[in-house]
C-alpha cells in the first residue's frame, strides 16, 4: 500500500537541470532594455551570461566579458547579458557589452535550471552548448572556449575511472554497454573484482605503484596515474564527487570538463555518482565520445 507521503513524492515536480555541454539551447524570447522583444535563434556562436546587474559579482564579471569580447572583435560571435529579474543597475558603466537583455520575473531563467548567477554559456552555431560555468570567469578562459566553439566539434575516447568497485556501478555500466577502469586496494581479488574482469573492465591498483598483475596505479585521494614506465600524462576531469556537491552540480562538473582522452575521476561509493552516471554516459555519447579502458 502506497503511503500519502509516497504519493506526494511521486507527484513532486522535478527541478530542471542547469544546461551543460552537449545540451541543445532552444530559441528563446527575452526583452531589450527598452522593453521590446528580442528573439535568440541558433546560427552564430553566442556567449550568454545570466546575471543580476545589481550584484557585486556582475561588477567583477562585466569587465572580464567585455575584455574577451574585444579580443574576439570581428569574429561571428554574439554576446548577450540577461538580467534574471529584469532589474537594471549597471555598476560598471564604463565597460562595453553588446546586448543587455532582461527576463522580467525570471520565469524562463528558472525553467531552464539556472539557479545561480553569474552563469555563462558558450553556444555554438548549431545551438549546442559547448561550455557552461558559474561564478566570475577569467577573460582568457572565455576566449579559449569561444575559439573552440567556432571550430567543428570533435570527439574521441574518454576514460571512466573509479576508486573502488561495486555491483551497483557494474550494473549501470553493463546496462549502458560501457567499460571502465577500477582502482582497487591490493590484493586484486574477490567476487566483485572477478565480476568486473569478467565483464570486460580493467582492474588496477589503488596504491602508490603498480603491484601484482596490475599495470597501473593511482594512490588514494590522488588523481595521478602511474604505469611501470612512469606517469600517464592525460587530462584529468576531477569533479570532486567525494564532496557530494549534489547531483545537478556533479553532472555539470563532469560534463563541463570532459574532453577527448580525458580521465574522468570518480568514486564507486558515492551515491550521487551512481545516480548521475547514466545521464553522463548518454550526454557524452550524444557528443560523439566513446568509452575506453586505460591500458
Amino acid at each position: 500500500m502506497i503511503s500519502a507521503l509516497a504519493v506526494a513524492l511521486i507527484w513532486l515536480p522535478q527541478q530542471p537541470v542547469a544546461p551543460a555541454p552537449g545540451d541543445s539551447m532552444r530559441s528563446f524570447v527575452v526583452e531589450t532594455r527598452e522593453g521590446a522583444p528580442f528573439t535568440w535563434n541558433p546560427g552564430k556562436v553566442s556567449v550568454v551570461c545570466f546575471c543580476a546587474m545589481w550584484c557585486d559579482t556582475w561588477k567583477d564579471q562585466l569587465p572580464r566579458l567585455s575584455k574577451s569580447e574585444s579580443e574576439l572583435q570581428g569574429l561571428p560571435v554574439d554576446y548577450l547579458a540577461i538580467s534574471v529579474d529584469g532589474r537594471w543597475m549597471d555598476r560598471t558603466p564604463g565597460a562595453r557589452y553588446a546586448k543587455l537583455l532582461a527576463d522580467r520575473g525570471g520565469a524562463w531563467t528558472t525553467s531552464i535550471g539556472i539557479d545561480r548567477v553569474p552563469y555563462t554559456l558558450v553556444i555554438d552555431a548549431s545551438g549546442t552548448i559547448r561550455w557552461s560555468a558559474h561564478g566570475i570567469l577569467r577573460s582568457d578562459d572565455v576566449v579559449d572556449q569561444v575559439r573552440q566553439a567556432l571550430r567543428p566539434a570533435t570527439a574521441g575516447p574518454v576514460y571512466l575511472t573509479f576508486d573502488g568497485v561495486s555491483d551497483e556501478i557494474l550494473d549501470v555500466l553493463r546496462t549502458e554497454g560501457v567499460t571502465a577502469t577500477f582502482f582497487c586496494p591490493p590484493p586484486l581479488s574477490g567476487p566483485v573484482i572477478d565480476r568486473a574482469i569478467r565483464e570486460g573492465h580493467s582492474v588496477e591498483s589503488l596504491s602508490s605503484s603498480p603491484a601484482g598483475n596490475a599495470t597501473l596505479a593511482r594512490a588514494p585521494s590522488s588523481s595521478v596515474i602511474r604505469s611501470r614506465k612512469g606517469t600517464l600524462h592525460l587530462f584529468v576531469d576531477d569533479p570532486f564527487d567525494l564532496s557530494r556537491p549534489g547531483e545537478k552540480e556533479l553532472r555539470r562538473r563532469i560534463l563541463n570538463n570532459s574532453r577527448p582522452r580525458s580521465v574522468i575521476y570518480l568514486h564507486s561509493e558515492v551515491a550521487q555518482t551512481l545516480a548521475v552516471l547514466p545521464e553522463v554516459i548518454a550526454n557524452l555519447r550524444s557528443r560523439g565520445f566513446t568509452f575506453a579502458k586505460l591500458q
